[in-house]
């Protein structure tokens, strides 16, 4: 089971402890303010050379659309896995259709527009859980 999003004080336990615990587990988790190891569950990473096509919210593990892209499809629901840090989004979109990211219990975040709100390129992550791309 991965570590997500736990702090020094639920744990009750020191950061380095942690460290040494999820190495030694084998255990792979991000860091606690990076988006290493960070997926989104049933999409495959790829290169953000390969771009955000119409039709997709892409996010990207590194800031201005760098790192490893995940494109979503339209009106699928999407959990997050180890986004800990910044990285960033483009919602391409297609119709009007919105994309919503957001937290453990499904608030909403960030509504993001393809028209007028429709990227970001420094966006923390630490908090969000789920992207709803429609």
């Amino acid at each position: 089971m991965a570590l997500r999003k736990t702090t020094k004080a639920a744990l009750g336990i020191s950061a380095m402890a942690l460290s040494f615990v999820a190495a030694t587990s084998g255990v792979a988790s991000a860091g606690p303010h990076d988006n290493n190891g960070a997926s989104v569950s049933g999409v495959a990473g790829i290169s953000p050379n390969e771009g955000c096509t119409p039709g997709y919210f892409c996010i990207y593990t590194g800031a201005n659309y760098t790192g490893t892209m995940f494109r979503m499809y339209h009106c699928v629901e999407y959990h997050l896995n180890n986004w800990n840090g910044v990285g960033s989004w483009i919602n391409d979109n297609t119709g009007g259709a919105h994309a919503l990211i957001q937290d453990r219990n499904y608030n909403t975040l960030v509504d993001t527009d393809p028209d007028n709100n429709w990227y970001n390129g420094n966006y923390n992550f630490a908090p969000a859980w789920h992207v709803k791309a429609c």
